[in-house]
């Protein structure tokens, strides 16, 4: 902790640093069981070994029922946008064919394809993974 013994009127030129002290704040006791109450600032500098991180990470990175409603997400994104996407196409079919566009309706069919088969793909990896 700073503490100060200047004076708020005494502007930035009459800055004494002679009068600031530092009181040492107390050492936190940890609560980790595999270190004990000790700390011991060479203990806690040493690297972990990493596949005790990763494990450890691992047993709780992911639950059933986040995978589940990631999964669920993705899918019906995917197959939401495929049958919206189409759906959307075959009303204005004639309308893309009279404007003579460079791109064509088997891009447009593919590129909605493309995107719902991503999206789903997504979703059943997110469920397995």
């Amino acid at each position: 902790m700073l503490h100060s013994f200047c004076h708020s009127s005494i502007g930035p030129k009459h800055f004494q640093p002679h009068l600031l002290y530092v009181t040492p704040s107390p050492q936190p006791q940890t609560e980790n069981p595999k270190m004990g109450t000790e700390t011991n600032i060479h203990k806690l500098s040493q690297p972990v070994p990493v596949a005790d991180t990763l494990a450890s990470q691992q047993k709780d990175y992911d639950c059933t029922p986040c995978r589940l409603m990631g999964s669920a997400a993705f899918t019906g994104l995917g197959i939401y946008s495929y049958a919206s996407g189409m759906s959307q196409l075959r009303q204005r079919e004639m309308e893309i064919l009279k404007s003579g566009s460079r791109v064509t309706m088997g891009m447009r069919k593919g590129g909605i394809f493309g995107l719902s088969a991503v999206l789903v793909g997504m979703g059943v990896y997110r469920l397995k993974f």
